[in-house]
């Protein structure tokens, strides 16, 4: 067994090393944390038609992947500076130009001060990197919020599986942190080290205190994210907690998102996209990913079980990303031999099946597989148009086994780009997320680890961004969301409903603003109210909730780091 996992390891990591970057091993950037934001501005290089070979659909990005990124935009800025230099300036084109870059170059300024270490080590700015670094605390976020709104628990069983899992919209995509139905107060910090170019290790460990709507009050800290990261060439290994995000929207998609907390694990991938020598070129650019982590011991009386999967991405042309993807959730007594089976889909002693969703199956696993994809039109300013469908069973009807997403995001509403426009919808039917063996269902400390919405539901979105200068922000979202509790009878291929039951309908708008008051100081302030209609599907059971939230957010990392320059 041993020898068939180093021979799969070793097959990724091949072609992870394929294409070589002069880089050193750096951070994960998180996409649910305060720097979130700046995959936002990574939209808006995009949108600019400044940098192409980035691939959406699986993220984190690394702190060297935001730098290539910005070094790339900002050569292609340049060369536009050349070009337009040379126009009459009396022309609309050198206005727009200037338009443009008015609000483009900042942000890459942003990025690459952000990532300074890391745009100099791959050569797109000048200085001397580091052959060692240590960041006592770059970062401390203090995180105050009051909010009235009970958790839920998502109906355990429709007939058609299990799932353990609670929801509350209001702080979806939060990384799995904490928050309670009254005040929830945190401080949050992040250290990390540098040891040479191949070598870094992180801590972000979060204390929370936590005054429940009830009037008790329990506190307690957690790693919120703790691994170590080598690097060589393009070839990334990493050991230990932080998050897998994949998928097509802002925090990942139906697979694996942001919402429950970050999973322990192995991962390999490769840090860059790269292209495959000869007539393989074709294909375009490629990111691959394989992990293999663990859940808690008390995951639903299940010891340890095994949470795996393996994405490929590819772009093989500049408008269009695909993405095939697949993730198992497994005993943790299953043998290596009979967890590959099960990865393609065949069962031990019965061949290829569904997977199972009945309740008592005798399942070894709980699957999703699916596919991404993403579509760029540059005559509309770079409009995005993205989909992505995953199923748990091959054989069925597809509106009862098929979960799907899709979205349009418009990067530049405004001619610079400091308005942006996303519209999505989500489609979960019955038996999604769900098992009938492994009655945790998809979900990590009762989160779901996809999309939080959940099964026999569906949902519209819409959110906006308005850049009000370069250091204030604006968002506005508004989200309808219908949930059913009815119980499922019937087959795979013929399923009914045996009961009716009353329907929840959300109608939740929120507004952050975010202000950067200076290199050290930014503030978030983010106030919400939710509509809820026939909560917790009991009739007439409506009522009215509210979020308000502040983050203080201290930059410290000119005050607490060392650097050994090395050259």
């Amino acid at each position: 067994m041993k020898k068939n996992i180093i021979l799969f390891i070793f097959f990724i990591s091949t072609i992870c090393v394929v294409h070589d970057v002069a880089a050193s091993s750096s951070l994960n950037v998180s996409t649910s944390g305060v720097d979130g934001y700046v995959y936002r501005l990574v939209d808006k290089l995009v949108a600019a038609r400044l940098v192409g070979n980035v691939i959406y659909g699986q993220k984190p990005y690394s702190r060297s992947e935001m730098a290539r990124i910005a070094g790339v935009a900002k050569a292609n800025l340049d060369a536009l500076e050349v070009k337009y230099g040379e126009m009459s300036h009396e022309l609309p084109e050198y206005g727009r130009y200037l338009n443009l870059r008015s609000y483009i170059l900042p942000i890459i300024n942003e990025l690459q001060e952000k990532y300074r270490e890391e745009s100099i080590a791959l050569g797109f700015v000048e200085g001397k990197t580091s052959s060692i670094e240590l960041h006592v605390v770059e970062k401390i976020n203090f995180d105050f919020q009051f909010m009235d709104s009970p958790w839920r628990r998502v109906p355990r069983t429709n007939g058609r599986g299990v799932v353990e899992a609670e929801l509350n919209p209001f702080v979806d995509f939060t990384g799995g942190r904490k928050y309670v139905d009254g005040f929830s107060n945190s401080a949050e910090w992040t250290t990390w080290a540098r040891f040479s170019k191949f070598v870094v290790l992180n801590l972000t460990p979060r204390v929370d205190v936590l005054i429940l709507d009830d009037g008790n009050s329990e506190g307690g800290a957690t790693l919120q994210s703790v691994y170590g990261k080598f690097s060589i060439s393009n070839f990334e290994l990493e050991v230990g907690r932080d998050e897998i995000v994949w998928g097509q929207g802002e925090h990942g998609g139906i697979l694996i998102s942001d919402n429950a907390r970050s999973i322990d694990m192995v991962k390999i991938s490769n840090d860059h996209p790269f292209r495959l020598p000869s007539f393989l070129k074709y294909i375009g650019d490629i990111k691959t990913t394989f992990f293999a982590g663990v859940f808690g011991s008390d995951w639903n009386g299940e010891n340890h079980p095994i949470f795996t999967g393996l994405k490929f991405s590819f772009k093989p042309a500049s408008f269009l990303e695909l993405g095939v993807s697949q993730a198992l959730i497994m005993k943790d007594d299953i043998s290596f031999k009979d967890g590959v089976l099960e990865f393609f889909g065949y069962r031990p002693g019965i061949g290829i099946t569904p997977s199972d969703i009945v309740l008592g199956a005798p399942n070894l696993t709980n699957r999703l597989t699916g596919v991404d994809m993403r579509i760029t039109i540059p005559q509309m300013r770079c409009t995005q148009v993205y989909y992505e469908m995953f199923t748990e069973a091959c054989c069925g009807v597809f509106e009862w086994l098929w979960g799907y997403y899709g979205g349009v995001y418009v990067p530049r509403l405004s001619n610079s780009g400091n308005l942006d426009l996303r519209i999505e919808y989500r489609h979960f039917p019955p038996v999604f997320y769900r098992n009938g063996t492994l009655t945790a269902g998809w979900t990590l400390d009762d989160r779901i680890l996809g999309d939080p919405l959940g099964p026999q539901a569906d949902g519209v979105y819409l959110s906006s961004n308005y850049d009000i200068n370069v250091n204030n922000t604006l968002r506005f979202q508004f989200a309808y969301e219908h949930y059913s509790a009815d119980r499922i009878g019937g087959t795979t291929e013929n399923p009914v409903v045996t009961e009716s039951k009353p329907k929840e309908d959300r109608y939740r708008t929120t507004i952050r603003y975010r202000r950067k008051q200076n290199n050290y100081i930014t503030f978030i302030v983010t106030t919400g109210y939710e509509r809820v209609k026939q909560f917790n599907f009991i009739r007439n059971n409506d009522r009215n909730n509210f979020l308000f939230q502040t983050i203080l957010s201290l930059n410290l990392d000119d005050f607490l780091t060392y650097r050994n320059r090395s050259q």
